[in-house]
Formats: C-alpha cells, structure tokens, sequence
C-alpha cells in the first residue's frame, strides 16, 4: 500500500470487496435506504420510506462547541491491548488514539500513521515494511517515530492479554530498521496482515503511555484529533481539542463527551432532550421514531446477531454442557423463528435474516450457507435424539446475555419457542465488560451474541482457530471452543493465499461445515444506527463506511463539525 489508495494485488484481497456492494455506499446518496445490500449481497434492510444516509452537501465546517454523544456501554480501559474494546470502545478510543491504517469505503487500506505497508520482499508475506507518518507528535509532545510504532506492536504481539493470544505465535518481532521505517517480522506467511495495522492491534500509543503503572487504560496518550481530558467510569469521558494534530485544519470541535448510557429508552428521551446531541443504537425501533426529526445514518448490514453456542464444558458446572453434542444445537437451530425475533424487534423495519457471517466479497447467500430453517417438528426429533445419546431426561442450558431491556426482550421471546419443543433456557444476565470475560473465559453454554463485523474474513481467524481454543476457565477468543482439521485448513489457506477465488472457495466452505455443525444459531444482521441533531454535521464517513462493528472510527472524528 503506498502512501495512496492500494492497488497491489496482495491488497485486492479486500479491495475486491466493493464488488459485492459495501454497506452504505449503495444509498449514501439515494433518496431512500432501500437500495442499500447491506454488505454485499444479504440485505441493508431498510423500508423504502426510511429516508436515511443522504450524503451532505459541501459546506464550509464551523469551528469551536461542543459535542456530547451517548454509548451503548462503558468500556473498562483505554489502552486497547489491555481493556475490553467494543462497539462503544471503537466509536471513543480514536479520538485520542489513531491506527497505521484505516480501512476504505471499497475494502482497501488507507493511510494514517503509516505512509505505506509492503511486503519487505515483493510476494513474500513473511516481513512487511511500515513507513511511519513524518511530523506527528503525541499529545504529550513525544515524537512518533519507528522505535514507537515498534513498541506499540511488539506490546500487542507480546505482552497483551488478548491480542497476543492470537499475535503471539504468528509475530516474530517489530523493528525499527531506521527512524521512520519498522520491519515486522513474522512466523508465517500472511497476506491478509494489514488487516491487524487498521484493527484495534493498529493503534499506537506513546512511550509514556505505555510505561505508566496501568499501561495507560486510565490516561491514554496518542496522535489523535482530541487528548484525554477527564475520565469517570461508568458516567463520562471527555476529550479536549489537540491544537498540533498533523492534519492541518483539524478537527473542528472543541470537546467530545462520551456517556456510556446502557438502557436504550433513556439514550434515546437524553436526545430528546437536548442532554446528548447524537446517540449509537441497535435498536431498529429508534430509527423508526426518530427518522423524522433526525438525521439517521444506518450500518444494517455489517455484523450478526445470534445465539453462540460453546462446545465444550465447564469442569466446574454441575452438569456437563448439552452443546458438546450435536443433537442438542440442531434442536436449537430447529426452533429458533428468525422471523418471529426480527418481527419482534423491527418496529416497523425491514430486518435481514442472517445464515453466514461472511459479508463483502465473500459473501454467500441463504442457498448457499446450507443452514437449517425453521422447523419444530424436526427440533422435537433432535431433542430426543439428544436424550437417547446422553441419557439426559431433558433439554437444559444456560442463556448468558447483557442485562439491558432490548437484549432481554429477545431473550425472553427465544425462551419462550424453545420451550414449545420442549427445551429449557435458563437466562442469566451481566454487565458488558463481565459478559465479554465470561465469554472469553468459555464460562457459558448459549450466548445472545454480536460479532463477524468484517470485511475480510481473516480477521475471524482467532474467533474459529484451533489455536485460540484454549478450554473452559482459560482466555479464548475461540468462544466456542470449537476445532477440527478441516476449519483450521480453510482459515489458513484464508490467511496465506493471496488468490481471491481460492480464499473464497475456502471461507465458504467453512461456512457450510460450520452451519452443518451448527455452531451459531443465527437470526439477523444487527441494526445499527447513528441518530443525531441536524446541527451535527461532517457525519459523510459514517454515510460511506461501514461502522456497525468493533473496528476503529479513526476516520471519523477530525471531520465532525457542529452547525451553530
């Protein structure tokens, strides 16, 4: 990737994912959303009359005011190797701090604090050369050089919690070769590795950050637009004006208020209210009683919504884990009504069911993912099945999810069918940064979930490695515990083949043996949207990039304007 848009063939791994249509960019400049495939090919999922992602004319931005902005969740840090970043993490983090790369309407890669990322020898996908952006200085007044950025990728290759679990054994070391230039050195080859420099391994963080006592989760010092000013958890983050950013002429506002407010109704009455000028939401309903009055900007095509199911048990549970065996998940997937949660939820929306969780180039459609519909006749057959294998009298298990009222509304509705077939869930409840640990630590048997928001889908490998199955009570980003041969096959022919048709061929396959497993219950595409007062402007990002997903919004924040 040169310091322009890439156009090397081991990047058109993802730039070819404009040819199935990116979410947004479809309608961005339509009269309605209905237009919009959501993702390539399976649905933005929007009524005609929703009239929403209308590009803004070009207007000169105002400087100065204040922006406040309501989250979904609080997020339990601010260094991204060591918090819980999510959704919420992803809108706030890249204020103050940027990525190398940040990831373009069409798929490809643009620059940010990298001028460039090749291959150190042309086709040879074990070494990449990075060229460090010249004349950045962090909010501190350190110089960003190589030496940093080397720090900064050799801490998440090596000392992060989660991402060296899956970094630690493909990284051999970063290096600075000279001031501006750092070689990454790696123990396999891989030609999707850009995708780690614009994803929240990317970001880069100052020496003094890093050498605090907490790594810097409570004070974080990077390159962004805006520094760190205050930080009371659980009710604000501030972040003030940086006057040196390298962007000259950037950014325009003064401050950024960050409010982590969890239940949905009182995000959206805050708007209402003029307390917060703009809101992230999941929830389809606010889109529909609030299109009229405000500017809307969806994403309902970029992530998945289900149930995921872990395949392993917890030594220290009473019982063992009904999803170690086969039967039980096929019963499950019988009798979910995908139509019936998504009518549940909708508001009057068109939702998109969800079979696959490839998007892009890569995307398959509901013929072609050979999951299971609904049937119930079919689950009651499963579920006996289950009890002649395991000797089980019945059907039990652990729902684990978020306690916020949309989550529970549609946890209660998949209680109440599954238990028209006889089987029992029994719906257990925590706060976001508990629930993403509990997940990780493979302390659960079905989990209403979010994930699979990615372009390319390598940057699923640690989700489906046999390498991040680590067994219940360790760290795992493999949630479902779940490995065989053929998955890690495919997932590293995804990662080490350049050619797009073969890397197709392989996630796809994937895809198929995965739902004939049925290791995820699926049920729709998440909505999620962007509501804001008129007076917020310089929102074309979001109207032209996918953002309903945990990669980073570095791109966003230099260009919000307010109109006053």
């Amino acid at each position: 990737m040169g310091s322009g848009r890439a156009s090397r063939p081991w990047l058109a791994i993802t730039a070819v994912a404009a040819s199935g249509g990116l979410v947004l960019a479809a309608c961005s400049s339509s009269e309605t959303a209905g237009g919009n495939d959501g993702g390539g090919g399976d649905g933005g999922g929007q009524s005609q009359t929703t009239q929403v992602n209308q590009l803004e004319p070009d207007a000169t931005p105002k400087d100065g005011g204040k922006l406040t902005v309501a989250l979904t969740a609080e997020t339990n840090g601010w260094n991204p190797g060591t918090a819980q970043w999510a959704d919420a993490g992803e809108m706030a983090g890249p204020t103050m701090l940027e990525p190398l790369l940040n990831t373009t309407v069409d798929g490809s890669f643009e620059p940010v604090l990298a001028t460039s990322v090749e291959p150190t020898t042309p086709g040879d996908f074990t070494s990449w050369t990075i060229e460090v952006r010249p004349d950045v200085t962090f909010h501190n007044g350190e110089p960003l050089d190589a030496e940093v950025v080397a720090r900064s990728l050799n801490f998440y290759a090596k000392e992060a919690p989660l991402s060296s679990l899956a970094l630690s054994d493909k990284v051999d070391e970063a290096v600075a070769v000279d001031d501006m230039t750092v070689e990454v050195k790696l123990n396999v080859p891989w030609a999707a590795y850009p995708t780690v420099l614009s994803g929240a391994s990317g970001f880069i963080m100052a020496n003094e950050m890093l050498d605090s006592e907490d790594k810097g989760a409570s004070s974080p010092i990077g390159t962004g637009p805006f520094e760190f000013s205050s930080w009371t958890q659980d009710k604000s983050l501030l972040v003030s004006k940086f006057d040196d950013y390298w962007q000259e002429g950037k950014p325009h506002l003064e401050e950024i208020e960050f409010r982590p407010i969890v239940d949905a109704k009182q995000r959206v009455e805050a708007l209402r209210a003029g307390d917060v000028e703009m809101i992230l939401t999941t929830r389809a309903t606010d889109v529909a009683e609030l299109k009229g009055s405000y500017t809307v900007i969806v994403d309902w095509g970029s992530e998945r919504t289900f149930v995921m199911l872990n395949t392993a048990s917890d030594p220290a549970a009473a019982a063992p884990n009904p999803f170690e065996n086969e039967h039980a998940r096929k019963a499950l997937a019988y009798a979910t009504n995908r139509d019936g949660v998504m009518e549940l939820v909708s508001g009057g929306e068109t939702l998109v069911s969800a079979t696959s969780p490839l998007t892009g180039a890569f995307v398959m459609d509901d013929s072609q993912s050979g999951y299971v519909d609904f049937d119930q006749a079919k689950a009651r057959e499963e579920v006996e099945l289950y009890k002649q294998e395991t000797g089980a009298t019945d059907l039990t298990f652990r729902f684990s999810g978020l306690a916020n009222l949309e989550d529970q509304q549609i946890m209660q509705y998949l209680k109440q069918i599954w238990s028209e077939v006889g089987i029992t869930a029994e719906i257990d409840t925590a706060e976001q940064t508990a629930y993403i640990g509990q997940l990780a630590g493979g302390r659960f048997e079905a989990a209403y979930f979010r994930n699979y928001g990615y372009l390319d889908p390598d940057s699923n490998y640690y989700f489906w490695s046999c390498d991040t199955a680590k067994g219940v009570g360790e760290l795992s980003i493999n949630f479902s515990q779940y490995c065989d041969d053929a998955t890690q096959a495919a997932i590293d022919t995804g990662r080490t083949n350049p050619d797009l048709a073969e890397r197709k061929t392989a996630y796809q396959e994937l895809t198929r043996a995965r739902n004939d497993a049925v290791l995820d219950v699926w049920l729709f595409n998440t909505p999620y949207s962007v509501i804001a007062v008129p007076e917020v402007k310089g929102l074309n990002g979001l109207r032209q990039r996918p953002f309903g997903n945990f990669e980073p919004k570095a791109w966003l924040w230099p260009d919000v304007w307010l109109d006053r």
